[in-house]
């Protein structure tokens, strides 16, 4: 009792708000001998005390640390009322919380009402430094604390107190400064595209929306809003929250919308309510919206067919079966070293890692299952079976991770299942697709082979040896036990990888991401948006597609700038005859090539009109791999220990982590 707490030799400033009171107290306990040489100074020599101290604003770390100006954000009114204020609360929320909320957001002395909002930050090091935390994941406390913890180990005093309502204000400033940033940059935009989709995260529902767009010849996708969703999740309802937001960040969004990326889900794609269809009908007259479905999602669907038919489904059942008594087996996870990962059937991405792991630790799976003995487990044949499936897998797993980069264009993402069909003929000698005349001519009775139906699109075929060769061609063991299976049980396992090898063959090459009104597939080529695809153009076709987005150009561009875009044109396709650096373009560039590295090299700036229009048409969204991936950083960042997180924070969070970026534009 009494003991004294130890005397900390940290720098610390008298900053508002601070108790007078405390001042004397302080100045005893921390500065005993200035205080009583001041004590007992005549009142003349107390008026002349401090002047040779050095006040905190001269001191040189304070101006070659932090003193790097301030920040004074003029954020539009409707970002503010519209966005922050009506869409983030409701009226359950009550004016108490709006108003902490917006508290940072202040009308200037001399703006009208309707004009704008002023955001004044003092302290600017402190602002980034928060901002670049919660970006790498801190949660608000645990910036705080990082800030202190800086201030402290690195003498930056300047840097101040930092808590946990700082935080949150400065987070909600980078959602209103990235808000306003949007609307600066889509408002120069002839054409921008959308990705959206609805989920519930951690009982939270919530609208995201996610926007594409080029710039100076870089292709930019970036997350707009993640919005409280308060009823179900209808189209009407999606639709409501979509246009509240293009109406304040994109004004002309009617006139400048090229595409929408969705799912596939009835409420995305219903033709009478849904929300791409109510899109549609609600843009400017003579525009088309064009509709792209998931890739990623659309074969994950045809995968998933071609599984369910293995062997009658009794593979999957297997599969299930045995993944639970694994993950219950502690002694034997402990032996391993790790627990078998679980298959999911919202994302069919999970097998290929279940296989994996099971072909990995085959013999010492089997070995504890033979000892056991489960009523689970799986004959030789079926082990026979996974093994082939594994390899299919693998390669079905960089599709997928190829379709979920953030810059893949739509053409991209055919060549992708393209070269996916490709490996499987390679893989397991699947034919290649089958004409007409070859599907008339096939007799199953002299070429023992497997079939698609022959009224699909594309038809293809595998015989039984090469199935056999692929097999027996997945190791050794898979060599014995296919010697050493009966004959029934091995033709079984044949005629279930020819079907599912056909299957999966013959849904990939139907997959179409574009779509019409009707939500039937357009099969004709995607946009061009690449410089060597516009120098393989002829001017008539180059024309046709000009006027085909005559519309959209017509709401930004003048017709003296469109008539300079189709001058640039002949211009490219004249030095792509006549000059060296070009003649090796269709060597150089290719469909992989990234929009910015195919527009580099001076090329955006010799044909800027050429490149402001491809970066329109390249800012369509091959799917919605980028709206999902923010709903599990969502997930992770709306956890069980931070249910109370408000919804604008939430989504300023992930604002933060795409401040820098954005703002650097």
């Amino acid at each position: 009792m009494g003991q004294k707490r130890k005397s900390i030799l940290t720098k610390k400033y008298f900053k508002a708000p601070f108790q007078p009171i405390l001042y004397q107290q302080h100045h005893e306990s921390q500065h005993p001998h200035q205080w009583a040489k001041y004590n007992s100074a005549s009142d003349d020599v107390k008026l002349t005390f401090f002047d040779d101290a050095v006040p905190v604003v001269n001191c040189i770390t304070l101006h070659f640390e932090g003193g790097d100006g301030q920040i004074f954000l003029n954020i539009d009114s409707d970002i503010v009322d519209v966005i922050i204020s009506d869409l983030f609360f409701n009226p359950e929320d009550g004016e108490e919380k709006l108003e902490s909320a917006t508290r940072i957001f202040t009308r200037p002395a001399n703006a009208d009402e309707d004009d704008c909002y002023a955001v004044h930050i003092k302290q600017t090091k402190l602002f980034k430094l928060v901002i670049e935390y919660v970006a790498l994941g801190a949660s608000f406390r645990l910036a705080s604390c990082q800030v202190a913890a800086a201030r402290e180990q690195l003498d930056l005093g300047y840097l101040g107190g930092c808590n946990e309502a700082k935080v949150s204000s400065f987070v909600r400033v980078a959602l209103a400064a990235n808000m306003q940033k949007f609307k600066e940059l889509l408002a120069n935009c002839w054409a921008f595209s959308v990705a959206f989709d609805s989920a519930t995260v951690e009982g939270l529902s919530l609208f995201d929306i996610r926007i594409r767009f080029a710039f100076k010849g870089r292709l930019f996708c970036f997350h707009l809003l993640s919005l409280p969703m308060t009823g179900r999740h209808t189209g009407q309802n999606m639709y409501n929250l979509f246009e509240k937001v293009m109406d304040v960040v994109v004004w002309c969004w009617k006139d400048t919308l090229l595409s929408a990326s969705l799912d596939g889900a009835r409420n995305m794609t219903g033709h009478a309510r849904g929300i791409v269809s109510l899109i549609s009908r609600n843009i400017s007259p003579n525009r088309t919206l064009l509709r792209t479905w998931c890739g990623a999602h659309q074969l994950d669907l045809v995968f998933q067919k071609a599984v369910s038919k293995l062997c009658d489904d009794t593979f999957y059942h297997a599969l299930t079966a045995l993944i639970g008594y694994l993950c219950r087996q502690f002694n034997f996870i402990a032996d391993v070293g790790g627990k078998c990962p679980k298959v999911a059937t919202t994302r069919w991405l999970s097998l290929g890692r279940v296989l994996k792991w099971l072909t990995l630790h085959r013999a010492r799976v089997m070995a504890y299952l033979d000892e056991k003995n489960p009523v689970c487990k799986p004959p030789p044949a079926w082990w026979l079976t996974a093994i082939a499936v594994e390899d299919v897998t693998t390669e079905v797993d960089v599709l997928f991770k190829t379709l979920q980069g953030k810059h893949l264009l739509v053409q991209q993402q055919i060549n992708a299942f393209s070269i996916f069909i490709l490996r499987l003929h390679e893989l397991a000698h699947l034919v290649e697709p089958l004409t007409s005349v070859q599907v008339q001519t096939f007799e199953p009775a002299t070429q023992p082979r497997f079939m698609s139906p022959s009224d699909s699109p594309v038809v293809f075929a595998i015989s039984t040896d090469n199935i056999v060769s692929f097999i027996r061609g997945r190791g050794s063991y898979a060599t014995t036990k296919a010697v050493r299976l009966d004959a029934d049980s091995f033709d079984s396992i044949v005629s279930s990888l020819r079907v599912m090898l056909v299957d999966l063959a013959t849904g990939i090459a139907m997959i179409c991401p574009e779509h019409d009104n009707n939500n039937e597939a357009i099969h004709d080529e995607p946009l061009p948006c690449l410089l060597f695809a516009f120098a393989a153009l002829r001017e008539s076709d180059f024309v046709h597609l000009v006027i085909k987005m005559w519309s959209r150009l017509e709401s930004k561009w003048n017709s003296s700038k469109i008539d300079s875009l189709e001058a640039e044109h002949r211009q490219l396709c004249t030095a792509a005859f006549s000059e060296r650096q070009f003649k090796s373009m269709p060597e150089e560039q290719d469909d992989s090539m990234l929009f910015e590295k195919a527009w580099g090299g001076g090329l955006a700036e010799r044909f800027p009109l050429l490149c402001e229009f491809s970066g329109g048409l390249a800012s369509t969204y091959p799917g919605t791999s980028r709206v999902e991936s923010d709903f599990s950083i969502l997930g992770v960042e709306k956890n069980a220990y931070q249910t109370s997180l408000m919804d604008l924070s939430l989504d300023g969070i992930m604002h933060a982590k795409q401040f820098s970026e954005l703002q650097a534009i």
